[in-house]
């Protein structure tokens, strides 16, 4: 934790928190000590009325006075920043000059492109972040996860820094709320706690993610009774589903095969699932020893946590602060490091006859496809050799035998490493060009693309020549080769393009789409399910710099809402078939299915469908078939999005007056299907001398089987 004490507090003896005085203001009540311990220090003066006002929005010129205050700057000469609203002579303006001089600050931006500092508007919690973390060098320890900061917003990597110093540790519902004013207490708590210790109550735990590292790629063994799988975790883009933006992690296995799978922190959970299937929650927030929680359809707990702060080595190394986890339904040990994720699962001593498990075993830099581009320099052990240049772009040529490769448990982070300390960091590398390290044919070695070669190759060769003859990088061949993007170009391309997406996304129920980047070739592919022709020539023509490619998937969802709703040519029929699922439930935006036609003692489908005017269109009793935007969460029962529903003809024999839906409907009012044992029809016959129906229910918790009778 990197905390800075200012020269004026230490040259005024200011260390340790001052012993209990009295207030210098008469209207705090709260964080009397830290606004004490500030006060004393001179960084903060209150009101003329001897008031601090501290549930008042601090205004941002109030807040760089106080860290210039605090800095004890006295020099406040500097060059005019040029903003719109603040001129030499104004109140305030050498205090804003001075802290654009010093990087503080760098003002907001008008739509006719003028820059403005607004020293009187109130300053937001996210904007305190920037200050606080660019003021004084916060570094960033950790990723941290707050319901209302998604990833892309544009303070989370400075309240992910405020966090690592647990500067803040947020509100007691997950939240940080980045948007909203921060009141003059706080900022005076959060400048208290950054220079003093003493006056922190949390830990640099709370509230950290368990999401893995985009710049990371996650090795994994899992073992299978008697057979061992191998597979890697490499990070792909986004996907926006259910009013979240899903991580999309390519999960890739040898020989060629891969899945696609999901993850998000979201609603005080972490889910994770495949693209197109099934979603479970894996941990609930927030975590303390002995928590249980559940994840089914009811109240019984399904899972434990056994440790908060566990000490766990495998073969990718050794993890602090693991949470220790029980499947109490299963008896499986999972466990959780800080961004990390799941690095080890096993089954407990009541299951020693499973010969099941996962090992994280190496975590590594990210890598990816090697682009189609022309090689411009190929290094190896004993040779070097530049390919001709014409017009200072390389001729594509064969490529010599990049020969025999270490397999892929080499270390190729140092490989990373010695790349980075050329550019000087991991950051300006990504803004150069790119870097891959291929374990696989047809191009095995290490590639890296340089947007401007005549910049860097000469250099750049020399360089590596005498890493590559020093037998520091553990590879036969290493690659330079030309490249139109940089790892940033491709980064921003695809943030820009999704963006957008996800405006048009949010205006439909179940929409979900994935915006990821052609390496090869820079075009961006749009997977979805609801974008009409109309959408996607938009989207082309607020990008036409860009080639942007449109996929469908899953079932597309309709333009007009009365289409969410198949009817059937013939509401009724004559012949039985229990197909698809009776409808058990209905409230105003939802309704609960369960499989028709289920076995005693199997498990049968149960679902729990977003389906907006659900109450106003379907009823109890209805057999239907479902159309889904392709991402469900598995629970029991599963949770997933409605985007056609088909009702199904109901049966009617010739001789009855009920309908089989109403028969299905009759009982269940009669009889609860959708307690924490979900029940379904097995069977349904018509007895027509008796005048009377016969019903077969079963239930999801056990075997027993039980016949009803409705009379007709």
């Amino acid at each position: 934790m990197k905390k800075i004490i200012s020269a004026s507090l230490l040259s005024a003896g200011v260390i340790a928190i001052l012993p209990a005085q009295a207030s210098a203001f008469n209207d705090v009540s709260m964080y009397e000590k830290e606004i004490q311990y500030l006060s004393e220090a001179g960084v903060i003066k209150g009101f003329e009325d001897g008031q601090f006002k501290p549930a008042s929005s601090l205004n941002r010129l109030q807040a760089i006075q106080m860290i210039l205050r605090e800095m004890d700057v006295t020099d406040f000469s500097a060059a005019d920043p040029d903003f719109t609203d603040v001129n030499a002579g104004d109140y305030g303006y050498e205090e804003i000059a001075k802290a654009v001089d010093l990087g503080i600050i760098s003002g907001k931006t008008d739509i006719d492109g003028n820059s403005y500092f607004d020293p009187y508007g109130p300053l937001t919690r996210g904007q305190m972040a920037k200050i606080l973390s660019e003021a004084y060098e916060l570094d960033q320890e950790w990723r941290y996860f707050f319901n209302d900061v998604s990833h892309e917003h544009w303070a989370k990597d400075y309240i992910d820094r405020i966090a690592s110093d647990v500067i803040t540790t947020g509100y007691e519902d997950q939240t940080f709320r980045p948007e909203n004013d921060i009141e003059r207490q706080h900022f005076a708590l959060f400048m208290a706690r950054m220079l003093n210790d003493d006056f922190i109550t949390g830990t640099e735990l709370q509230n950290i993610s368990f999401m893995m590292d985009q710049d990371k790629e996650y090795v994994f063994e899992e073992i299978l009774e008697d057979e061992t799988i191998t597979y890697t975790l490499s990070f792909a883009g986004h996907t926006h589903v259910k009013d979240n933006d899903w991580e999309v992690w390519a999960q890739k296995f040898e020989g060629g095969d891969h899945k696609d799978l999901l993850y998000v922190e979201a609603d005080n959970r972490l889910y994770s699932g495949w693209l197109g299937s099934e979603y479970f929650p894996r941990l609930d927030y927030p975590i303390y020893d002995g928590k249980e929680w559940s994840y089914t359809y009811g109240s019984e707990s399904t899972h434990q946590i056994l440790d908060t702060d566990a000490t766990i080595t495998t073969r990718a190394g050794t993890f602090e602060h693991v949470v220790v986890q029980e499947d109490l339904v299963s008896n499986q040990i999972q466990y959780y490091a800080p961004n990390v994720g799941l690095i080890k699962s096993e089954f407990g001593e009541e299951r020693d006859d499973l010969n099941i498990s996962t090992e994280l075993v190496e975590v590594r830099e990210a890598s990816d496809v090697i682009a189609d581009n022309p090689v411009q320099t190929e290094l190896n052990p004993t040779e070097f050799e530049t390919i001709e240049e014409i017009d200072g772009k390389a001729v594509i040529g064969e490529l010599k035998d990049p020969g025999v490769v270490p397999a892929p448990s080499i270390d190729t982070v140092e490989v990373t490493i010695i790349v980075e300390e050329y550019f000087g960091d991991y950051e300006s590398m990504n803004d150069t060009g790119l870097l891959f390290i291929k374990n696989n044919e047809p191009r095995k070695g290490v590639w890296i693309g340089l947007k401007h070669p005549e910049e860097n190759l000469e250099a750049l060769t020399t360089y590596l020549q005498k890493k590559v003859d020093a037998g520091e990088i553990p590879f036969d061949s290493v690659h330079i080769y030309y490249t139109p993007f940089t790892q940033d170009d491709l980064r921003e391309r695809t943030r820009l393009v999704s963006d957008e997406v996800q405006k048009i996304a949010s205006q439909h129920e179940g929409a979900g789409s994935i915006v990821s980047t052609d390496y090869n070739n820079g075009e961006i592919i749009v997977e979805h399910n609801f974008l009409n022709e109309v959408d996607q020539k938009k989207l082309q023509s607020s990008f036409p710099q860009y080639s942007i490619r449109f996929e469908r998937i899953g079932t597309q969802i309709p333009d007009d809402d009365s289409q969410r709703i198949v009817w059937p040519d013939s509401l009724v029929t004559n012949d039985l078939t229990l197909n698809g699922h009776y409808i058990i439930k209905v409230e105003e935006d939802s309704f609960l299915t369960a499989q028709a036609g289920a076995i005693a003692g199997e498990h049968f489908d149960a679902v729990n469908w977003s389906f907006t005017g659900a109450s106003e269109h379907l009823e109890i009793g209805q057999r239907v078939k479902v159309e889904d935007s392709g991402f469900v969460f598995t629970s029991y029962p599963e949770q997933a999005t409605a985007v056609i529903v088909n009702i199904l003809p109901t049966y009617l024999p010739q001789s009855a007056d009920k309908t089989e839906a109403q028969v299905v409907r009759e009982l269940i009012q009669k009889e609860s299907f959708s307690d924490f044992a979900i029940k379904t029809i097995s069977d349904i016959a018509f007895n027509e001398p008796a005048d009377e129906w016969t019903i077969t229910v079963v239930n999801s918790m056990d075997d027993a089987v039980v016949e009803m009778v409705i009379a007709d």
